[in-house]
């Protein structure tokens, strides 16, 4: 076994809830935040018909996500519990910080995703067959976003020499996370309504049946 083999072994055992939840936030993405339109279909003309302002359908699509990654997440700790693994405290403490993290990255992109490049989805076939080249593109950014943002913690508590590094660097790329939400909500709402009859277009779309229309 290389050092390298050695330590990357070191880092799963360490870090098993951080490593289950990120997989999970980037096989449900598409899902929960990535094309929060895309079950959908029909009910999207009554988000732009209703007097429920627009603004108010993405926060509560973004509040449902985030209660299912909350799941997730104490699901995955439940069943790790269970199977008498062994996670330190701290080992829950970071998952806890880096899944706000990625999540909040998620639910950001998520929204100006959903109405800059709206896709229907028909619940019969795999996300990867219907999934198109800027769906594909946004996916891979998203990744390689989530990655960073962990990996500029982990980096600075090796260079640090503590856990308070890693901690600190969440923390403050959970308060920018903040900022990145307001910011990219408001331009999701104005280009939402700016292009609502497109994005009402794009859902009719597809093989699968639209449902009962408004």
């Amino acid at each position: 076994v290389t050092f390298g083999d050695a330590r990357k072994n070191q880092f799963v055992r360490e870090n098993p809830l951080l490593l289950i939840n990120l997989y999970g936030l980037l096989f449900i993405g598409q899902v929960l935040s990535l094309n929060a339109f895309g079950f959908d279909r029909a009910a999207a003309q009554l988000y732009f018909l209703a007097p429920v302002p627009f603004e108010t359908v993405l926060k509560a699509k973004n509040l449902a996500a985030g209660a299912l990654i909350f799941l997730q997440a104490a699901t995955t700790l439940l069943i790790a519990l269970l199977a008498r693994i062994p996670i330190s405290p701290r080992a829950i403490l970071d998952a806890a910080a880096a899944t706000a993290v990625v999540a909040l990255l998620f639910l950001s992109l998520g929204n100006l995703m959903s109405v800059a490049a709206p896709r229907p989805l028909d619940p019969k076939q795999t996300l990867r067959r219907q999934a198109g080249g800027k769906t594909q593109l946004w996916l891979l950014l998203c990744s390689l976003a989530m990655f960073l943002l962990i990996g500029f913690g982990f980096l600075a508590q090796w260079a640090l020499d503590t856990h308070w590094a890693l901690l600190g660097v969440l923390a403050l790329e959970f308060a920018i996370g903040l900022i990145f939400y307001r910011v990219a909500l408001d331009s999701a709402v104005e280009r939402g309504l700016r292009n609502r009859e497109r994005i009402i277009d794009a859902l009719s779309k597809g093989a699968s049946p639209i449902g009962i229309g408004t």
